[in-house]
């Protein structure tokens, strides 16, 4: 389990890295912090429980309103966004990175890593 630990936590160190003064984390559904990294100085535990929250809301909004389920949530600030993307049925992936970064280039990253989270927590899962 501690090589799966190890596996995550390398996915969040470098989604950090390419989000500038920001963070990533990879949590549970329910906010529980899997693996994180904060560049930014903020508290692991409360950006967890943020993205999940975000991520809920937005779910249920969307499954109300008849589009289906949510598959990735955006919020724009003035110098960050947000980005969360589900990567199972119950992990989500948060990056948080700095407007003056390229999004397309943090996107891509963020979906390239999303294969790497499901595949470490498919390994676990069969276990």
């Amino acid at each position: 389990m501690n090589d799966k630990k190890q596996k995550l936590d390398n996915i969040s160190n470098d989604l950090s890295k390419c989000s500038g003064n920001g963070a990533s984390a990879i949590v549970n559904k329910n906010g529980i912090v899997v693996s994180s990294c904060t560049n930014c100085g903020g508290n692991a535990e409360t950006f967890g429980v943020i993205s999940a929250i975000m991520f809920g809301a937005a779910d249920i909004a969307s499954n109300e309103s008849g589009i289906g389920t949510a598959h990735r949530v955006i919020v724009h600030s003035k110098h960050n966004t947000l980005i969360t993307e589900n990567t199972s049925s119950q992990m989500l992936l948060s990056v948080l990175t700095e407007n003056k970064r390229s999004l397309d280039s943090a996107h891509r990253k963020i979906l390239k890593n999303i294969e790497h989270v499901r595949s470490v927590l498919e390994d676990i899962t069969l276990k």
